[in-house]
């Protein structure tokens, strides 16, 4: 019977995940600072993490209008892909800062991966995970990013760790 709760608990979520990539609502935007937000919900954060994961953030004030919600959607998914690289523990690094546009940057001293990973990473059910991961969340990631007008770049190699970089316009 647990078994059967846990298949019938992850088709759902499956399910959720499959509705808002498939049928994106509209957006209601805000503006409000980023670094504070992280701030905000660096606690959070922490508790959804394993403990052998160390967090280490650095903020700076930076105005943005963009969907409060959405951004907290990418900045967890971003989060717990992070630990999922790191199985024995290490550090994510999460920054914000103002350049042309806000910088919002989540860092792992995990596995990393190659160039051809990389390539596919924001594909669909593309997963590294096997049966453990279902393939959308960094492909939900990528669509919200894009939907508040944002693009996402990722640096990464083998035994190197990964950094995605969220850039988003300004708003002074």
């Amino acid at each position: 019977m647990r078994e059967i709760r846990e298949l019938c608990l992850r088709g759902s979520q499956l399910t959720r995940q499959l509705l808002s990539f498939a049928r994106p609502q509209a957006i209601e935007t805000t503006r409000f600072d980023l670094g504070a937000l992280v701030d905000q919900l660096c606690p959070m954060l922490r508790r959804l993490v394993s403990e052998r994961v160390r967090f280490e953030i650095e903020t700076e004030p930076v105005w943005i209008e963009a969907s409060r919600c959405e951004l907290e959607r990418v900045l967890v998914n971003l989060v717990v892909n992070a630990q999922d690289a790191m199985p024995r523990g290490g550090m994510v690094r999460i920054g914000v800062r103002a350049a042309e546009r806000a910088v919002l940057s989540v860092s792992d001293t995990g596995e990393g991966m190659d160039a051809e990973t990389q390539a596919r990473i924001f594909d669909p059910f593309f997963t590294t995970k096997g049966d453990a991961g279902t393939g959308l969340g960094l492909s939900i990631v990528h669509g919200l990013v894009n939907r508040m007008n944002g693009t996402i770049d990722v640096d990464s190699a083998p035994g190197r760790g990964t950094t995605f970089r969220v850039y988003l316009e300004r708003s002074e």
